[in-house]
């Protein structure tokens, strides 16, 4: 199982940086997973949840957002958003 290093910010703070095998967002253009080894990629969040799953089989810690961008590079994903906080679901 190949990993990257997710890093999730709001203006205030770093919420999340570690380890994933993948994250959910909802962009502009739809729901996007990304994976370890993703193209280089750029698209704007919109207000929605955002799941990051640490393991294939693990059940996805469950952010609540909103707005931002998700920048894929070749070694690690940010992702910028306006308000994040942990769901209570």
């Amino acid at each position: 199982m190949n990993l990257f290093l997710l890093k999730i910010f709001t203006p205030e703070s770093l919420i999340f940086s570690d380890n994933v095998y993948k994250v959910c967002v909802r962009s502009i253009d739809g729901d996007v997973s990304i994976l370890a080894g993703h193209i280089p990629y750029l698209t704007v969040i919109s207000s929605g949840k955002c799941k990051v799953f640490k393991n294939n089989n693990d059940s996805p810690v469950i952010y609540e957002c909103k707005t931002g961008f998700l920048i894929v590079t070749r070694n690690s994903v940010d992702i910028n958003l306006e308000i994040c906080k942990l769901s209570s679901k």
